[in-house]
């Protein structure tokens, strides 16, 4: 659905394209307010006053979050990273949803899937972040974060760092932790910037007072390609499902993501 682009808006309501709650998947009886996380990202204000008129118009939801800006059947690669914001030296936490993303991945045979995903980075700034993984089935949509609050779900799991891409890992997962150790992907238990300058900056804009998780290739991952590897929960898929993963890339030295489900 998308937002009118003209005339009145409201906050509630249940017309389709006028109401910011609707447009949000919200049930008519849930409390809303135009300070609520997912109301900024739709409105696309992060800070400050929200001018109910104007700053809907033509918007549209997705799951509440972005809107898709990378798909795929079954895989897809982002190959167009953006230059890091700022300095190296700056671990100035950068809010909004600017260097965040969406990828959807459709599902095209039945079975129980999961989501892996491959970072190809050469060097030590390609801590690319992961807010939230989105899983449709049957038109029922869950959402499930890396890090709730500060406690890490260890249904997402890493393989050891590689300098190899011809497959993912068929052995060597494991559960991801609130580790910083390099070259795997780990959580973060709050939502701040890495230890290191210059990584892990992006404040994830879903819930202010959780953590994420992200590729921390700064320590033992650098040369030239180098792969980082995670895989998400596993879902038993029909045909015409879909994963979503919201990403963000503030890392500079990540070249390519690489998204596939596979059993």
């Amino acid at each position: 659905m998308t937002l009118a682009a003209s005339g009145a808006m409201s906050l509630g309501g249940t017309t389709t394209d006028r109401s910011v709650a609707v447009e949000l998947g919200r049930n008519a009886t849930d409390q809303i307010s135009l300070d609520d996380a997912t109301v900024r990202v739709l409105a696309g204000v992060s800070s400050g006053a929200i001018n109910l008129s104007t700053d809907f118009y033509g918007k549209t939801a997705s799951n509440g979050y972005l809107a898709t800006t990378l798909t795929g059947n079954d895989n897809a690669t982002d190959t167009s990273i953006p230059g890091q914001i700022g300095s190296e030296s700056d671990n100035t936490q950068i809010a909004g949803t600017t260097y965040w993303r969406r990828v959807t991945i459709t599902n095209t045979t039945a079975g129980t899937k999961r989501l892996y995903v491959r970072n190809t980075h050469t060097g030590f700034r390609g801590d690319v972040q992961v807010n939230m993984l989105s899983v449709t089935q049957s038109g029922t949509t869950t959402n499930v974060p890396p890090v709730s609050g500060s406690t890490v779900n260890t249904s997402f799991q890493y393989a050891p760092r590689s300098t190899s891409s011809s497959a993912f890992p068929a052995t060597g997962w494991a559960a991801i932790s609130i580790s910083a150790t390099g070259g795997r992907f780990v959580g973060k238990a709050v939502n701040t910037p890495t230890s290191s300058s210059g990584t892990g900056r992006l404040s994830n804009f879903i819930a202010s007072n959780s953590g994420y998780g992200y590729f921390e290739v700064s320590s033992a991952a650098g040369g030239v390609n180098n792969y980082s590897f995670m895989r998400t929960p596993a879902y038993t898929l029909s045909v015409g499902d879909t994963v979503d993963l919201y990403y963000g890339v503030d890392a500079k030295d990540t070249n390519e993501i690489y998204f596939e489900l596979a059993a």
